[in-house]
């Protein structure tokens, strides 16, 4: 395995390994490390996760985190500056946070708030506009993509903030590779044929998808430009981003029980 300690989509913050940053992003975004320690749920009980929640709250001066406990469905929560204090939002999968959702006029910098989700494999999308007028985090993993909570969180961002879905960006963590992500033939029900790739063999016929290329599908159909969408090559795999001889991140698929966190904060 080589080392990837920065390439085109990520940067080491304050050049550490614990938390890398997604360049070309209008807010501050991007992913935790090994190093860094388990962000799975704490939810489920586990009380490092809650200490590291804070931790990473407080490396971005916010005044609270707000974090996806998903439940691989597509139920999206509101976030102001009426309900801003710190989270766990159980059975969600996509958080939308501004401070005018309700119409007040406050500003956005007297509320700096981290929206985070927990991730192994599962493709997350960070969201944003140029003006950081707001901020999301969205969950899509097999059934994410099923039931398009993409465009529903953007649905939801046009409608309730009046904002247009052409003015947003996105960051998307792609999670597992295609050649690890086997489905059968149902695939074809909920995802273009462009992204599926199908190898027949002795044991039969097996359907791989492209995560990231249907989640990137999905966010392009709710009106995001293409240049607005930013994401790793589609060669990066999970096993080859290693550093000081482990990998830098926890993976389901090597039997991992730990988690990362992808996050955004403004």
């Amino acid at each position: 395995m080589k080392s990837l300690p920065e390439n085109d989509f990520l940067a080491p913050f304050q050049q550490k390994p614990l938390v890398y940053i997604f360049k070309k992003f209008p807010a501050v975004a991007g992913i935790t490390t090994r190093s860094f320690g388990d962000f799975q749920t704490e939810k489920k009980g586990n009380p490092r996760e809650k200490r590291n929640n804070l931790i990473l709250q407080e490396m971005f001066a916010c005044g609270s985190y707000h974090k996806l406990h998903v439940a691989h469905k597509d139920k999206i929560d509101l976030v102001s500056v009426y309900n801003h204090k710190s989270k766990i939002h159980d059975e969600t999968d996509a958080i939308i946070f501004a401070p005018n959702i309700h119409g007040q006029k406050i500003s956005l910098s007297d509320y700096h708030v981290l929206l985070a989700s927990p991730t192994a494999d599962c493709a997350i999308v960070c969201l944003t506009d140029e003006k950081k007028n707001f901020s999301a985090v969205i969950h899509s993993g097999s059934k994410g993509i099923r039931l398009n909570i993409v465009g529903k969180t953007i649905h939801e961002i046009e409608t309730k903030l009046n904002i247009k879905s052409g003015s947003l960006v996105a960051a998307v963590w792609p999670g597992i590779h295609q050649n690890n992500y086997e489905f059968g033939p149902e695939v074809f029900d909920f995802a273009p044929t462009k992204f599926i790739k199908i190898i027949k063999n002795k044991e039969g016929t097996h359907y791989f998808l492209s995560q990231k290329g249907a989640v990137c599908d999905q966010l392009a159909k709710a009106g995001l430009q293409t240049k607005n969408i930013i994401t790793v090559p589609d060669n990066f795999n999970y096993f080859d981003w290693e550093f000081d001889g482990k990998t830098m991140l926890f993976s389901h698929r090597l039997g991992d029980a730990q988690r990362n966190c992808v996050f955004i904060a403004i």
